[in-house]
Parts: structure tokens; C-alpha cells; sequence
């Protein structure tokens, strides 16, 4: 069984209210990419990152996507249980679409492969064409 969750896109206005939260989750992976949390958060509030969030009693997702060269890319996501957020990709599937973009991509990892086995490998990142 699956909470329910609300899953939207956080406006700049909006950040103070759930960054921290969202940075408890995305820590570990940014930290990995050698990316700061106030970098991540300065690009927030630029607009040249986009925050999205799955959130129920707490905080099970929070995604970082950027938009640029006819692509959407999903380039930090952390969370728990994945079962109850995943399909919340189509959302990011169907905003991008609206908005004109081409492609979806992600840097592939093993997991996302099998998590994604729709999307296509090309180099070091899965993409998935939002009008094939």
C-alpha cells in the first residue's frame, strides 16, 4: 500500500519552505557530484534549476531537474520509498512535453536502467524522446 502524496514543482518564492527537507534528501547525492548545497540553492533561486517534491506526512522526493538545450535533465533525485513517487516522472514527463522540450535525460546508473527500461542508453546517460 501506498501513501498518498502531493507532487508539484516549487516555485523560487517557495524554497525556504521546503529546502529543508528537500536538502536532507539530496545531500548524499550532491555530495558525491562535489556540488554544495548552497551552489544548489543559489541556482534555485536563479531559476536555472528547478526543485520538484513528493511529499506526504514528510518528504519522500525531491527532485532537481534543469531545462537547456531542448532537453529536460533529471540530474539529482533523492528519496524514500520509491514505489510510492516513481510514477511522478510522467509529471516531469508532461510538463516538459507542454513546455516544447525534446528529450528527457538522466545520467545512467545500473538501477536506472532497470528502473527506466523504456529509456534509450546513449553514452553515459539514459534519454527517453518525449514524442517517439
Amino acid at each position: 500500500m501506498t501513501a498518498d502524496l502531493d507532487f508539484g514543482y516549487v516555485p523560487p518564492g517557495h524554497l525556504n519552505e521546503y529546502w529543508p527537507q528537500a536538502s536532507d534528501l539530496l545531500r548524499p547525492i550532491l555530495d558525491k557530484t562535489g556540488v554544495s548545497l548552497d551552489e544548489t540553492l543559489i541556482d534555485l533561486r536563479r531559476q536555472q534549476a528547478q526543485l520538484w517534491v513528493a511529499m506526504g506526512d514528510t518528504m519522500k522526493l525531491a527532485l532537481l531537474t534543469q531545462a537547456g538545450d531542448g532537453n529536460v535533465h533529471l540530474w539529482c533525485l533523492g528519496g524514500r520509498e520509491p514505489k510510492t513517487w516513481l510514477h511522478f516522472i510522467e509529471v516531469i514527463k508532461l510538463a516538459a512535453r507542454h513546455d516544447g522540450f525534446q528529450k528527457l535525460t538522466i545520467k545512467s546508473r545500473r538501477a536506472w536502467k532497470r528502473i527506466f527500461p523504456d529509456w534509450e542508453q546513449v553514452g553515459d546517460e539514459l534519454e527517453y524522446d518525449l514524442w517517439g
